[in-house]
């Protein structure tokens, strides 16, 4: 499904913007939650490998967000540098698949 195409403009987008505000209305946490599912659907439509790499990477960028955030909790510190080598990852991760 490409952002341009029909069926993201006139099907997908305004169920997934009904959806969240509907959801959304009952808690704000279970409007998260259905983005999440509707942005993991959207990967997958056009190819399931895609699905598997982008959970792998939210994967790893929160265990590394927390692990980083629990140091610099028991440093004292903000989190600086280290924010910056979780982006370094991040930004590595994506390069790679392009």
């Amino acid at each position: 499904m490409l952002f341009c195409s029909y069926i993201f403009v006139l099907l997908f987008l305004p169920l997934t913007v009904a959806g969240y505000f509907f959801f959304n209305h009952f808690t704000p946490r279970y409007g998260k939650i259905f983005l999440l599912g509707a942005s993991l659907y959207f990967y997958a439509y056009f190819n399931i490998s895609y699905l598997f790499l982008l959970l792998g990477s939210l994967i790893f960028n929160y265990c590394l967000g927390n692990l980083l955030w629990k140091e610099g909790r028991k440093e004292g510190r903000k989190e600086g540098r280290k924010e910056g080598r979780k982006e370094a990852f991040s930004v590595a991760d994506n390069r790679y698949f392009c």
